[in-house]
């Protein structure tokens, strides 16, 4: 698919969401829709913005008065558009909604647009696999599962959702001067702490580790024991990828990846470097040229750096690229 779109998200589900504009002598034509793997626009959209395909097969998209209803793969309302946010439905078949009726905050809607749980979160996030979903409810968030009740109740300042089990918390202290600085740790689904309040950043698990960025801005990685399996020594990091590599810049600002032992198996030697994906190609910037490419496991470069911008492959194999139409 050659670059032709102003944006474009990666497939799922075997749609991609397009935004696409013709200059013409009467003006500019925006187009948008899905296409799919041929690059062709198979379902038009109604909108600018509209979600990905969920499993189920309803898409979210925003009416011309600003409005949220759900399409299916023919393009038709299931849903009408009748909320003022809503979400992608989960595998369960819920997915946070809020109406525009003033029905008092986010609830959970099934594939018929009915309430299953009443609106009455000011925050809700997607069910996880495991059946639980973040919510907000006077001020604080905590976790409910797919008959509305509490699992863990709400009593932290923000929260993540669950990812491989554990899920991010953030709790607020002050410092010297009685200013307010957000500090993050870790839960499992039982609300029992994996670590205490001790990260200036964190994120999701990934391949049973997370990236974490301690008091003195260096990055490492923990376990799910709340252990430092890779001690911070990094300016950045990123995730371990299914191949066991991980992109992180050294002290000289120069990317590389690592192993799940914090030795390096592609030394330095880039300005950037991206994740791994199935196909065993990450995309990379070329240190003499600053343009972007991709690299194989070894670290060398396969498809040359002569773009300006360069995504990550999907599960289907395609990636974005970006080059300027006037070289």
């Amino acid at each position: 698919i050659k670059p032709q779109f102003d944006e474009a998200t990666d497939f799922e589900n075997g749609y991609a969401y397009v935004t696409k504009t013709s200059f013409t002598l009467k003006g500019d034509k925006t187009e948008y829709g899905y296409i799919d793997e041929t690059g062709k626009i198979v379902i038009p959209g109604k909108s600018p913005w509209q979600s990905k395909f969920a499993a189920n097969g309803l898409a979210g998209v925003q009416a011309a008065d600003g409005s949220i209803g759900y399409i299916d793969k023919s393009g038709e309302y299931v849903i009408p558009p009748v909320y003022d946010q809503a979400g992608e439905f989960a595998d369960n078949g819920l997915a946070a909604a809020w109406g525009k009726t003033g029905d008092g905050g986010y609830g959970y809607i099934d594939e018929t647009g009915n309430y299953v749980i009443e609106p009455k979160f000011a925050d809700a996030g997607v069910f996880n696999e495991d059946g639980l979903a973040r919510v907000r409810y006077n001020g604080l968030y905590g976790y409910i599962d797919e008959t509305g009740a509490y699992v863990i109740q709400p009593q932290f300042y923000e929260a993540k959702d669950f990812c491989e089990g554990i899920a991010i918390v953030t709790y607020v202290s002050e410092d010297s001067t009685g200013e307010k600085e957000k500090i993050y740790g870790y839960i499992n689904e039982q609300g029992e702490q994996v670590t205490g309040p001790l990260f200036k950043e964190a994120n999701d698990f990934c391949n049973g580790l997370a990236v974490v960025k301690d008091t003195n801005d260096l990055y490492g990685y923990v376990d799910k024991e709340g252990n430092y399996a890779i001690e911070p020594q990094f300016i950045n990091a990123d995730k371990f990828t299914k191949n066991g590599l991980a992109a992180v810049d050294d002290p000289n600002g120069l990317s590389g990846y690592i192993d799940k032992t914090g030795n390096y198996v592609i030394e330095p030697k880039f300005n950037y470097a991206g994740n791994f994906s199935d196909n065993g190609l990450a995309p990379a910037d070329s240190v003499e040229t600053d343009l972007s490419g991709y690299i194989d496991e070894t670290g060398e470069f396969v498809i040359p750096a002569k773009f300006e911008g360069a995504s990550e492959f999907n599960e289907y194999g395609y990636a974005c690229v970006f080059k300027s139409i006037h070289q």
